[in-house]
């Protein structure tokens, strides 16, 4: 009894060895016969057919007669419903990896330079960093933890590769915020001192002159003025190495040194505002007594 044609099957021959020639001389080409052999299903068959010969099961007489068994097609019927099974629960499964394909594709979107002139511009706030190191540092955990071996009905899902792949790109935004965070402190500090530095200068120098005290007076009414905005700076920057700390971010032992110098140089600069309004209120009081002095004479 012929078999029935299922389909087509498609074989490759990847490799052989210890071919013999065609001919008997041995000069032609070596060749080989492939020949498709029933060694797993056969013997499965003919187990489940015949069990027993003192019982009326009824014995095959051939292999066509075995596949058109009823407990055969129970038994196809039964693997092709655990494959279907498997690849819909794999199709399911891989939902689970939709957030990590839009955490990279976000990631990627990081400009680390426009994020700096965002918040030189005032459109982000330290919050806004602590938010981003506290995100990418989360992402980072997610990705280490993630299930690198799952069985999914017949099918193992290996993602040990794919967690390799996904790893870099927190890593990547997180080391790009800890780089940039102890330069832009650093920029913040040094224009902040200059400026704390030159003013208390101007405000201590020696006067010589009636001018010099007219332009003390004038350049420390600029400095009241400043001096609202200058306490915002000074606690921005104190603020930004205290996050810097909070994640025990890396900074040069030179500007970690100097950071300790800002608040006694700007007490400096607010006594030196004092003791210049003081000798202005001194010397105009001096000038009025003057005035009358001389309108008694």
């Amino acid at each position: 009894c012929a078999l029935p044609i299922y389909g087509t099957l498609r074989v490759q021959l990847l490799s052989a060895s210890n071919l013999l020639a065609a001919d008997k001389g041995g000069t032609s080409d070596p060749y080989a016969v492939a020949e498709l052999v029933y060694i797993f299903i056969y013997p499965l068959l003919l187990r489940a057919k015949v069990r027993d010969q003192s019982t009326d099961v009824e014995v095959a007489s051939s292999l066509a007669d075995l596949i058109d068994d009823d407990k055969h097609q129970e038994l196809v019927a039964s693997v092709k419903d655990s494959i279907s099974f498997a690849f819909e629960s794999s199709d399911a499964y891989k939902s689970n990896f939709g957030p990590y394909r839009d955490m990279v594709t976000d990631n990627e979107g990081l400009d680390i330079s426009q994020t700096g002139e965002e918040y030189r511009a005032g459109e982000r706030t330290l919050s806004d960093f602590r938010a981003d190191i506290e995100k990418y540092t989360a992402q980072k955990t997610q990705i280490s933890h993630l299930t690198t071996l799952a069985d999914v009905g017949i099918i193992r899902i290996n993602s040990v590769e794919l967690q390799k792949a996904l790893l870099p790109s927190p890593t990547r935004c997180l080391a790009e915020v800890s780089d940039m965070l102890p330069k832009i402190a650093s920029q913040m500090y040094s224009v902040f001192i200059k400026e704390v530095h030159d003013a208390t200068g101007k405000l201590t120098a020696k006067l010589n002159a009636v001018d010099d005290f007219v332009n003390q007076m004038e350049f420390l009414e600029e400095t009241n003025v400043a001096r609202e905005r200058m306490d915002k700076d000074s606690a921005e920057i104190q603020d930004l190495y205290e996050l810097i700390g909070d994640f025990k971010i890396p900074v040069p032992d030179m500007d970690m040194a100097a950071i300790q110098t800002l608040n006694p140089d700007f007490t400096a600069l607010r006594t030196a505002c004092e003791e210049a309004e003081a000798a202005r209120d001194d010397n105009i009081s001096r000038q009025h007594l003057a005035q009358i002095g001389r309108a008694h004479v």
